[in-house]
Protein backbone atom coordinates (compact mmCIF):
# COMPACT_ATOMS: atom_id res chain seq x y z
CA UNK A 1 0.00 0.00 0.00
CA UNK A 2 1.52 3.22 -1.11
CA UNK A 3 1.83 5.74 1.93
CA UNK A 4 -0.31 8.75 2.34
CA UNK A 5 -0.37 11.67 0.25
CA UNK A 6 1.90 14.11 1.92
CA UNK A 7 -0.09 17.13 0.74
CA UNK A 8 -3.50 18.42 -0.26
CA UNK A 9 -1.85 19.00 -4.05
CA UNK A 10 -0.48 16.24 -4.62
CA UNK A 11 -4.23 14.53 -3.96
CA UNK A 12 -5.78 17.26 -6.16
CA UNK A 13 -2.85 16.58 -8.87
CA UNK A 14 -3.63 13.07 -8.51
CA UNK A 15 -7.77 12.56 -8.45
CA UNK A 16 -9.47 11.73 -5.50
CA UNK A 17 -9.71 8.21 -6.99
CA UNK A 18 -6.23 7.55 -6.76
CA UNK A 19 -6.16 7.08 -3.15
CA UNK A 20 -7.88 4.58 -0.65
CA UNK A 21 -10.43 5.64 2.30
CA UNK A 22 -7.89 5.16 4.83
CA UNK A 23 -5.19 7.38 3.18
CA UNK A 24 -7.31 10.13 2.96
CA UNK A 25 -8.36 9.79 6.26
CA UNK A 26 -4.86 10.18 7.51
CA UNK A 27 -4.23 12.52 5.80
CA UNK A 28 -7.50 14.79 6.70
CA UNK A 29 -5.97 14.05 10.24
CA UNK A 30 -3.27 15.54 9.77
CA UNK A 31 -4.55 18.71 8.20
CA UNK A 32 -6.88 19.21 10.87
CA UNK A 33 -4.06 18.67 13.13
CA UNK A 34 -2.00 21.39 11.01
CA UNK A 35 -4.87 23.66 11.41
CA UNK A 36 -5.95 23.25 15.25
CA UNK A 37 -2.16 23.98 16.01
CA UNK A 38 -2.59 27.13 13.63
CA UNK A 39 -5.58 28.52 15.63
CA UNK A 40 -3.92 27.60 18.89
CA UNK A 41 -0.78 29.50 18.46
CA UNK A 42 -2.78 32.88 16.91
CA UNK A 43 -2.00 36.10 19.44
CA UNK A 44 -4.58 36.30 22.58
CA UNK A 45 -5.90 39.23 20.64
CA UNK A 46 -7.57 37.01 17.97
CA UNK A 47 -10.62 35.60 18.05
CA UNK A 48 -10.49 31.86 17.02
CA UNK A 49 -13.28 30.57 14.77
CA UNK A 50 -15.63 29.29 17.22
CA UNK A 51 -17.97 28.00 14.93
CA UNK A 52 -15.34 25.95 13.13
CA UNK A 53 -14.82 24.40 16.76
CA UNK A 54 -18.41 23.77 17.32
CA UNK A 55 -18.89 21.59 13.50
CA UNK A 56 -20.27 24.27 11.62
CA UNK A 57 -17.96 23.77 9.33
CA UNK A 58 -14.44 21.62 8.80
CA UNK A 59 -11.01 22.85 10.19
CA UNK A 60 -9.08 21.52 7.25
CA UNK A 61 -9.98 23.40 4.18
CA UNK A 62 -9.13 20.11 2.30
CA UNK A 63 -11.76 17.88 4.28
CA UNK A 64 -14.44 20.30 3.24
CA UNK A 65 -13.76 20.21 -0.51
CA UNK A 66 -13.38 16.69 -0.39
CA UNK A 67 -16.60 16.03 1.49
CA UNK A 68 -18.08 18.38 -0.57
CA UNK A 69 -17.16 16.46 -3.75
CA UNK A 70 -18.19 13.17 -2.44
CA UNK A 71 -21.69 15.27 -2.46
CA UNK A 72 -21.08 16.11 -6.11
CA UNK A 73 -20.39 12.94 -7.05
CA UNK A 74 -23.95 11.65 -5.89
CA UNK A 75 -25.84 14.08 -8.10
CA UNK A 76 -28.20 12.00 -10.64
CA UNK A 77 -27.85 12.91 -14.20
CA UNK A 78 -31.17 13.28 -14.54
CA UNK A 79 -33.98 14.78 -12.88
CA UNK A 80 -37.51 13.89 -13.72
CA UNK A 81 -36.31 13.00 -17.58
CA UNK A 82 -34.48 16.39 -17.55
CA UNK A 83 -30.88 16.23 -17.52
CA UNK A 84 -28.07 18.36 -15.16
CA UNK A 85 -27.53 21.19 -15.30
CA UNK A 86 -30.79 22.72 -15.91
CA UNK A 87 -30.53 25.87 -18.18
CA UNK A 88 -31.83 28.67 -16.20
CA UNK A 89 -31.97 27.04 -12.98
CA UNK A 90 -31.02 29.04 -9.89
CA UNK A 91 -29.75 27.71 -6.25
CA UNK A 92 -29.29 28.54 -2.94
CA UNK A 93 -27.37 26.34 -0.60
CA UNK A 94 -27.56 27.12 3.27
CA UNK A 95 -27.23 25.71 6.50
Amino acid sequence: MPEAPLTCDEVLGRGWNDFSDSEMRSLLRSERKKMTETFNNLPDDNRPPKKAFDGWYELAPFQLRWEFEEYLEEVPETIEGSPLPIPGARAIIAP
